[in-house]
């Protein structure tokens, strides 16, 4: 019974990752060239901290593993990921740090 029971658990995220996945990436801006810098973290509260510091709607780290902002140091366009260290090939953190690497790359493609 145990076994059935996380066999339709199984089934039932990979359908609503399938869902997910299946939406369509509609770029709202591109750019030619960015420097990229990449800032492991720990906690969500962390992240919290960082969303807080650059401006950014709070609800952005409440539910989010990673947070991506688009800044300009001494005329250059910086990508800055905060996001927390993938540990395996394609976990949930490899997802996310593609996932906001996209943001920088296509602006708020998913919104």
């Amino acid at each position: 019974m145990k076994i059935q029971a996380l066999v339709a658990a199984a089934v039932a995220f990979a359908g609503s990752f399938a869902a997910v996945a299946s939406e369509r990436i509609r770029p709202t801006m591109s750019f030619d060239s960015f420097r990229l810098e990449v800032t492991w973290i720990e906690t969500r509260e962390e992240l919290s901290e960082i969303v807080k510091r650059y401006g950014a709607d709070p609800w952005s780290a409440a539910y989010a593993n990673g947070f991506s902002v688009l800044v300009k140091v001494d005329g250059e366009l910086v990508c800055r990921l905060f996001v927390k260290a993938p540990q395996r090939v394609d976990d949930d953190r490899t997802l996310t740090l593609g996932h906001e690497l996209m943001h920088c790359l296509a602006g708020a493609y998913h919104e």
